[in-house]
Protein backbone atom coordinates (compact mmCIF):
# COMPACT_ATOMS: atom_id res chain seq x y z
CA UNK A 1 0.00 0.00 0.00
CA UNK A 2 1.27 3.64 -0.61
CA UNK A 3 0.81 6.29 1.80
CA UNK A 4 1.17 10.17 0.70
CA UNK A 5 2.74 12.48 3.49
CA UNK A 6 0.67 14.78 4.94
CA UNK A 7 1.69 18.18 4.23
CA UNK A 8 1.34 20.93 7.04
CA UNK A 9 0.07 24.14 4.95
CA UNK A 10 2.78 26.22 6.57
CA UNK A 11 5.80 23.76 4.97
CA UNK A 12 3.82 24.13 1.84
CA UNK A 13 4.33 28.14 1.94
CA UNK A 14 7.45 28.23 3.18
CA UNK A 15 9.00 25.69 0.15
CA UNK A 16 6.86 27.32 -2.18
CA UNK A 17 7.96 30.90 -1.68
CA UNK A 18 11.49 29.75 -1.31
CA UNK A 19 11.21 28.31 -5.04
CA UNK A 20 9.83 31.53 -5.90
CA UNK A 21 12.00 33.41 -4.51
CA UNK A 22 15.35 31.11 -6.32
CA UNK A 23 13.17 31.74 -9.85
CA UNK A 24 13.25 35.05 -9.11
CA UNK A 25 16.56 35.95 -8.32
CA UNK A 26 17.69 33.08 -11.26
CA UNK A 27 15.80 35.45 -13.63
CA UNK A 28 17.47 38.65 -11.99
CA UNK A 29 20.78 36.97 -12.56
CA UNK A 30 20.11 36.11 -16.26
CA UNK A 31 19.21 39.98 -16.68
CA UNK A 32 22.40 40.56 -14.97
CA UNK A 33 24.10 39.47 -18.28
CA UNK A 34 25.63 36.29 -16.39
CA UNK A 35 24.61 33.40 -18.39
CA UNK A 36 22.33 30.70 -18.62
CA UNK A 37 24.52 28.00 -16.57
CA UNK A 38 24.41 29.54 -12.97
CA UNK A 39 20.03 30.31 -12.96
CA UNK A 40 19.81 26.75 -14.25
CA UNK A 41 21.48 25.46 -11.48
CA UNK A 42 20.33 27.83 -9.37
CA UNK A 43 16.62 26.98 -10.64
CA UNK A 44 17.03 22.90 -10.30
CA UNK A 45 18.69 23.02 -7.00
CA UNK A 46 16.80 25.71 -4.86
CA UNK A 47 13.58 25.37 -6.97
CA UNK A 48 13.27 22.06 -7.73
CA UNK A 49 14.42 19.87 -5.28
CA UNK A 50 11.93 21.45 -2.49
CA UNK A 51 8.68 20.96 -5.73
CA UNK A 52 10.56 17.18 -6.33
CA UNK A 53 9.66 16.88 -1.99
CA UNK A 54 6.86 18.00 -1.97
CA UNK A 55 4.96 15.83 -5.09
CA UNK A 56 7.19 12.32 -3.81
CA UNK A 57 7.53 11.95 -0.39
CA UNK A 58 5.44 8.73 0.14
CA UNK A 59 5.53 5.68 2.06
CA UNK A 60 5.05 2.13 0.36
CA UNK A 61 4.26 -0.99 2.68
CA UNK A 62 4.14 -4.61 0.17
CA UNK A 63 6.14 -7.43 0.82
CA UNK A 64 7.57 -7.21 4.74
CA UNK A 65 9.02 -4.02 3.16
CA UNK A 66 8.45 -0.68 4.15
CA UNK A 67 10.11 2.02 1.51
CA UNK A 68 9.81 5.28 2.22
CA UNK A 69 11.34 7.98 -0.51
CA UNK A 70 11.55 11.64 -0.50
CA UNK A 71 12.93 13.38 -4.16
CA UNK A 72 16.53 11.51 -4.05
CA UNK A 73 16.18 9.69 -0.85
CA UNK A 74 15.13 6.64 -0.31
CA UNK A 75 15.07 4.30 3.07
CA UNK A 76 14.67 0.88 2.99
CA UNK A 77 13.45 -1.15 6.15
CA UNK A 78 12.25 -4.75 6.85
CA UNK A 79 9.08 -4.84 8.78
CA UNK A 80 10.30 -7.72 11.22
CA UNK A 81 13.63 -5.12 11.96
CA UNK A 82 10.87 -2.42 13.32
CA UNK A 83 11.27 -2.19 16.96
CA UNK A 84 8.34 0.68 18.05
CA UNK A 85 6.14 2.78 16.19
CA UNK A 86 5.27 5.82 18.51
CA UNK A 87 3.70 9.08 17.55
CA UNK A 88 5.20 12.43 17.96
CA UNK A 89 5.63 15.55 16.81
CA UNK A 90 9.46 16.29 16.65
CA UNK A 91 10.72 18.77 14.34
CA UNK A 92 13.49 16.57 13.47
CA UNK A 93 14.97 16.49 9.72
CA UNK A 94 12.96 13.60 8.44
CA UNK A 95 11.39 12.78 5.10
CA UNK A 96 8.16 14.34 6.48
CA UNK A 97 6.13 16.84 5.74
CA UNK A 98 4.22 17.63 8.09
CA UNK A 99 4.64 17.93 12.48
CA UNK A 100 1.70 15.37 13.30
CA UNK A 101 4.40 12.44 12.72
CA UNK A 102 5.62 8.56 13.37
CA UNK A 103 8.47 7.60 14.58
CA UNK A 104 9.98 4.17 13.88
CA UNK A 105 12.84 2.43 15.78
CA UNK A 106 14.23 -0.11 13.82
CA UNK A 107 17.36 -2.56 13.50
CA UNK A 108 19.94 -1.75 11.08
CA UNK A 109 22.24 -4.77 11.70
CA UNK A 110 23.05 -4.43 15.17
CA UNK A 111 22.85 -0.50 15.08
CA UNK A 112 19.45 0.68 16.38
CA UNK A 113 17.79 3.44 13.99
CA UNK A 114 14.65 5.84 13.78
CA UNK A 115 13.06 7.92 11.01
CA UNK A 116 10.19 10.01 11.46
CA UNK A 117 7.31 9.50 8.56
CA UNK A 118 3.89 11.94 8.20
CA UNK A 119 1.31 9.55 6.76
CA UNK A 120 -2.01 11.33 5.61
CA UNK A 121 -3.70 8.04 7.10
CA UNK A 122 -1.95 7.69 10.28
CA UNK A 123 -4.46 4.77 11.28
CA UNK A 124 -4.29 2.82 8.19
CA UNK A 125 -0.12 3.25 7.93
CA UNK A 126 0.48 1.50 11.34
CA UNK A 127 -1.92 -0.83 10.33
CA UNK A 128 -0.53 -1.86 7.15
CA UNK A 129 2.92 -2.21 8.86
CA UNK A 130 1.77 -4.15 11.49
CA UNK A 131 0.27 -6.65 9.32
CA UNK A 132 3.62 -6.60 7.26
CA UNK A 133 5.19 -7.19 10.35
CA UNK A 134 3.08 -10.25 11.04
CA UNK A 135 3.70 -11.86 7.48
CA UNK A 136 7.17 -11.54 8.11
Amino acid sequence: MVFRSKVDAWLLVVLLAGAAAVVVAALHTLRMGAGWFIPLVLVLMGAGLPVWLLVSTRYTVASGNLAIRSGPFVWRIVARDIIDITSTRSALSSPALSLDRIRIDYRSGQLPRSVLVSPKDKAGFVSALRAAQAEA
